[in-house]
């Protein structure tokens, strides 16, 4: 287990998941255990896209990791690969 002094593991992560109660338990530990400097909480994959194309001009930004749920993944995988990646090397 982490110790809660040390560095977190990760600068940003991102959990997508539209159960309120679900991302609070996600937020709390994360928190508790210092997994993530930031964690940042969308309701919706298409919430989650809108935040991460706000950062486009500012790819530091970018989260580490991403939590989704499977609802989430499913309505993600409907976004195509080649339009994600041209959009990322922008």
């Amino acid at each position: 287990m982490k110790d809660i002094s040390e560095k977190p593991f990760f600068k940003r992560v991102l959990v997508i998941d539209d159960t309120e109660a679900d991302r609070y338990i996600a937020d709390f530990g994360m928190k508790r255990y210092r997994f993530a400097e930031e964690i940042i909480l969308k309701e919706s994959a298409a919430r989650a896209l809108e935040y991460l194309r706000s950062l486009e001009n500012s790819p530091e930004l970018l989260p580490s990791l991403s939590f989704l749920t499977y609802e989430c993944q499913k309505w993600m995988d409907l976004v195509s690969l080649r339009n994600m990646q041209s959009y990322l090397n922008r």
